[in-house]
């Protein structure tokens, strides 16, 4: 097919002056600034808002926060600050599963004691038992209970603990969950499909979970949570750093696998959050 578009005549120069790899990068890098896939950056990629937004209108008065892959605990960390410096009383409850990684993340949060403190080390999961968690290094946030296959063919193996979300909240008594983190390297919708019962319930007001390149590895897409969620009442959106860009239902569009940050919000708490128009529907912002 002959180039005589005006785009495709313009884009053919660009590729003949600074060659075909760099205007890849350079079409990516403008593609995931206008989509809003933004560098995984806690301080700058939306996630210190959806905490703060939570903290401030959530009415219940012992605000339950769960970190589910929380690595070292800097998102943790960061909560719970802001609730100390807010007057807020919160309650955590932190998952992580290697060990090492584990040992850090008490050593982060050991300047906030108290009982309601409860850091755990295990993964969530569908069930209770062991599995293997694939490591690119010690700490790493990278980590994940899916081997990536080739980019990853140096990954040392760790035996982990496994244990349901649901199956803990009754043990210790939690009967709501005010904001539900989940950062697990590509097993979000297993945790999140496990939970039927709490989100059928309304148990969690809102959900914030991690959408990447590892969901290819655990055979899901984005349009799972959407089948999952909607029926039950959630709004989803994605994480932007001053907004959330609400969503009516999946789109093609949205299957991108590129890393983004995503909240699932009942009808109240949605409208807590600052709220960006979709590029997709005839939005100029």
């Amino acid at each position: 097919m002959q180039m005589s578009n005006v785009k495709f005549k313009i884009a053919r120069l660009l590729e003949g002056v600074i060659g075909r790899r760099n205007l890849v990068r350079t079409g990516r890098f403008l593609l995931d600034y206008a989509r809003r896939d933004l560098p995984n950056n806690l301080a700058s990629n939306g996630e210190w808002m959806v905490q703060e937004t939570v903290l401030k209108y959530s009415v219940t008065p012992k605000m339950v926060i769960v970190d589910v892959g929380a690595n070292v605990g800097l998102w943790s960390q960061h909560i719970l600050e802001l609730a100390i410096t807010k007057n807020y009383d919160v309650e955590l409850h932190a998952f992580e599963p290697s060990y090492l990684t584990f040992q850090k993340l008490v050593e982060n949060l050991s300047l906030f004691q108290g009982d309601n403190i409860h850091l755990i080390n295990s993964a969530i999961s569908d069930k209770e038992g062991t599995g293997t968690l694939f490591k690119a290094h010690e700490l790493a946030g990278s980590n994940s209970l899916y081997d990536a296959g080739q980019e990853n063919y140096n990954l040392k193996k760790e035996t982990i603990k496994l244990e349901r979300l649901d199956d803990y909240c009754r043990r210790q008594g939690v009967t709501y969950i005010d904001l539900l983190k989940l950062d697990v390297e590509g097993h979000d919708f297993i945790v999140l499909d496990s939970i039927k019962d709490l989100l059928v319930d309304h148990m969690i007001q809102v959900v914030q979970f991690e959408y990447n390149h590892r969901w290819v590895s655990s055979r899901h897409f984005l349009r799972d949570v959407f089948e999952l969620l909607i029926p039950f009442g959630y709004r989803i959106g994605k994480v932007t750093p001053n907004a959330i860009e609400w969503y009516e239902n999946w789109s093609s569009e949205l299957e991108t696998f590129r890393e983004a940050n995503y909240i699932g919000a009942l009808e109240d708490p949605k409208k807590w959050f600052s709220s960006m128009k979709w590029w997709s529907v005839n939005s100029n912002s």
